[in-house]
């Protein structure tokens, strides 16, 4: 596995436009790689020191205040004595766009597939196949749980009755088999589904397989 340090990122560092008097790195001008949101970053750790002249070299490691996942940043500022300005360069780690809901090795594979597939779905940002692939999650959570019934609606009740749903879970469920109905079978006038609508359906979809799979799978023994 490549590990990124800060002397590699050194030779990554691109130039912006964007000048500031404060002499503190700029974070806000990174996009969070795990939720796609710049609400801002807390300092975790920073490690500043001069490159001489009017240049100083700032590595940090912040934590997005929305997601709470960490990056490893350098920041490289030049002050311009004249304009009382700074001029930016920088580099982050991980760079790239990254999922917030990942999978784990505890889920069945098939259940997995279909997660996967919806959190695909909406980093293209479509919002239909999220709602498809969603109900799809659903049905082989049910079924892979021994859910009885002719249909959908009538295996989450069963899993419900069975007290490994929760009301809540109940209740969420229902809605993305009901949304997930109106995708497979549209008709003019439907509701569009939204970025927001998919993004939470998803987040339950994770926090359910979390819960079902993931936390009996590393839960500590008892004593």
């Amino acid at each position: 596995m490549m590990v990124m340090d800060w002397t590699d990122m050194a030779s990554e560092l691109v130039s912006v436009k964007d000048v500031t008097q404060d002499p503190n790195p700029p974070t806000h001008l990174i996009t969070c790689p795990f939720c796609q949101s710049a609400v801002g970053y807390e300092t975790l750790a920073s490690n500043p020191r001069d490159l001489g002249g009017s240049r100083r070299l700032t590595n940090l490691l912040i934590k997005c205040l929305n997601c709470g996942n960490v990056l490893l940043g350098t920041f490289e500022g030049t002050y311009y004595e004249n304009f009382g300005t700074y001029r930016w360069r920088y580099a982050y780690h991980p760079s790239g766009k990254r999922s917030v809901f990942a999978s784990h090795p505890s889920w069945p594979a098939h259940i997995t597939r279909y997660f996967e597939q919806a959190v695909t779905a909406l980093e293209s940002k479509s919002w239909d196949s999220v709602l498809m692939m969603s109900r799809s999650t659903v049905q082989a959570v049910a079924r892979e749980n021994g859910a009885q019934g002719s249909n959908l609606k009538q295996e989450i009740d069963d899993l419900g009755s069975k007290g490994l749903l929760v009301k809540s879970m109940i209740d969420w469920s229902h809605h993305i088999r009901s949304i997930a109905n109106e995708s497979a079978h549209p008709r003019a006038g439907d509701p569009v589904p939204t970025e927001s609508e998919a993004r939470e359906i998803v987040r339950f979809m994770h926090f359910m397989l979390e819960s079902l799979y993931t936390i009996p799978a590393t839960a500590p023994a008892q004593s």
